[in-house]
């Protein structure tokens, strides 16, 4: 996948690893604008804009939102070192905070069944981390994705109404 597309997903994949759990306010808006300035992946990226446009689509039709992101990272033909970034985002973004909520790892897990990279080079990179190897994800079927996106469909799960962006400098 080109440089400049790349860094759009990986910032992309920042923001919704934040919206897993259902919730996004200034404080996970903050962490991921903080990070956006300091991690080298996203240098010469529009992460103020790419992150308004996402939060408008989150707010709009998260679930659709969702499945548009799931796509494009089906389809994206990345590197190994692209799949490896992708999961050390979504890693650092679960860390943040004290601990990863269940929809962090539920995120976490569907974006794996996506990717290509051998857990043994997952093992090698990460160490052992019981939520990103512990199954074959060479079996896992397509459903994994779609019952994300059922859960996902809860009517208290997302509330992205309380987000008032007017207050945060984007």
């Amino acid at each position: 996948m080109e440089t400049a597309q790349f860094k759009e997903l990986l910032f992309e994949t920042a923001i919704f690893v934040r919206a897993a759990d259902g919730k996004m306010n200034e404080d996970n808006i903050r962490e991921i604008q903080s990070y956006s300035k300091i991690a080298s992946y996203f240098k010469d990226l529009d992460c103020d804009r790419i992150m308004a446009d996402l939060l408008a689509k989150l707010r709009t039709n998260h679930e659709h939102a969702m499945e548009v992101y799931f796509h494009r990272l089906r389809e994206a033909e990345l590197t190994l070192i692209q799949e490896l970034l992708i999961l050390e985002i979504i890693m650092r973004m679960m860390h943040v905070t004290e601990a990863p909520s269940q929809r962090e790892i539920e995120f976490l897990k569907s974006v794996r069944t996506r990717l290509k990279v051998y857990n043994e080079i997952i093992l090698e990179r990460f160490g052992e981390v019981d939520y990103l190897v512990n199954k074959k994800y060479a079996d896992v079927k397509e459903t994994e994705e779609e019952n994300y996106l059922e859960e996902m469909r809860s009517p208290d799960l997302m509330k992205f109404n309380d987000v008032d962006l007017n207050d945060t400098k984007i």
